[in-house]
């Protein structure tokens, strides 16, 4: 019964500070690539397991402990939008769809992530249309 009612509590408490969907693949957010890599680098660049840091209850690797500081100054500078599930598919399908860390795009500052580099592609052709369908399909998954 405890079990029952914490579970409850938790839950409860969960939705009180706005949890959100998460895309966690193998435990780590963004699938263990580096956040900061995509605004410092232009690029995807995997995460190393000596610098992690938790944020939102999930944990987040970085390249370098530099990287690893940006985000823990300000992680929702970097956290990719939509939880980092497919924007396409956000937009589109109002699904969450897993993403590949090197489908990514940055737009107006912030980060998206696609299913693959072929939805990407599509994305691309008309980003702000896709971005302004994703931001009001997202609002019921947070």
């Amino acid at each position: 019964m405890r079990t029952i009612l914490f579970t409850i509590l938790l839950l409860s408490l969960s939705s009180a500070i706005g949890a959100r969907e998460i895309y966690v693949k193998d435990g780590l957010g963004n699938s263990g690539y580096d956040v900061v890599s995509y605004f410092t680098d232009g690029k995807a660049i995997r995460g190393n397991p000596f610098y992690e840091s938790k944020y939102l209850g999930v944990t987040w690797r970085f390249s370098s402990e530099a990287h690893k500081q940006l985000f823990d100054a300000n992680p929702e500078e970097y956290m990719p939008q939509y939880g980092g599930y497919c924007a396409w598919a956000v937009a589109e399908k109002d699904e969450l769809y897993p993403t590949d860390p090197k489908a990514f795009a940055i737009k107006n500052g912030k980060l998206y992530l696609n299913y693959d580099e072929d939805v990407q592609s599509d994305w691309l052709e008309d980003a702000e249309r896709f971005i302004q369908k994703a931001d009001k399909n997202w609002k019921h998954h947070q």
